[in-house]
This record gives C-alpha cells, structure tokens and sequence, in this order.
C-alpha cells in the first residue's frame, strides 16, 4: 500500500472511531454531544504505607471499571524518597510496588511487583493490560525487557 493510501486508512479509521464516542447517562456534554471530562483532585485516595508515586505509565481500567497503572520506581529522585532511611527522616515518602489497582472509589485494591518481586521483571515498565479473564500483562520498553 502506498504511504498515502495507508495514511487515509488511519484517518478513516480514526474518525470512524470517534463518532461512536460513549456518553453515559447524566454526562456533561459540549454544544456537539461530545463528552466533557474534569479532574478528580480526591481520586485516587493516598496511597497507603507511605508509598509515593513516579511516574504513572500504562494506564487500564479493566471489566470492573478498576484502574490499573505502572509507577515506574526507578524514576524516583532520593528527595522523593526520605523515608526510606533509617531511622526514617521523613514521614513520607517509600518506592511502593510497581503495579497497583484502585477501585472505582480510589482504594487500592491490590500492589505488587518491582526489581525483586520477579527475575524478569521489566526495568523499564510501559504498558499494563488485564484481559477479560482476570490475567495481568505487563511490558517494558528497554532492550532487556524484550525475552
């Protein structure tokens, strides 16, 4: 296929998929019907166990409207992690686990993952799927993280 032909599929297929935007019942909605979105400043509830948060990649709300995210620990800068010393200096902050899940309230549901939780865990996290059977994928995206 030609680099134009193959250019004006993705734009087809883009604008195709943006006319079936969902609208939930009660949504705010601009003069076009398009859906308005806002910021939460109270979702998701702190985190527990002086955990802090890096930087969120991977994002996925899974079938139970539960939303999943990689918090890339390697990327923490030690003043964002006092806490850590001992005794601790600082009431906050500790590199938490590297994959949480939160309800639809902002609870954690469940944490793990990082360095020492698997042999093979990406040292570069990037993306998070939960399929529709419950089972967790994760991927990285340095060149050791392709086995």
């Amino acid at each position: 296929m030609p680099p134009r032909a193959g250019l004006c599929a993705v734009g087809l297929f883009a604008a195709n998929g943006i006319s079936y935007a969902q609208v939930v019942a009660r949504q705010v909605v601009d003069k076009n019907g398009a859906p308005q979105y806002g910021v939460d400043p109270f979702w998701p509830k702190p985190l527990p166990n002086k955990w802090s948060m890096q930087q969120v990649v991977g994002i996925w709300v899974d079938q139970m409207d539960h939303v999943w995210f990689l918090n890339r620990g390697v990327a923490a800068l030690p003043i964002e992690l006092v806490a850590e010393g001992d005794p601790s200096p600082a009431l906050c902050c500790v590199r938490g686990p590297e994959l949480i899940e939160v309800d639809q309230q902002g609870n954690v549901v469940n944490a793990w993952g990082g360095p020492k939780f698997h042999p093979k865990w990406p040292a570069t996290l990037q993306t998070v799927i939960v399929d529709s059977k419950g089972f967790v994928r994760i991927a990285g995206e340095a060149n050791e993280d392709a086995s």
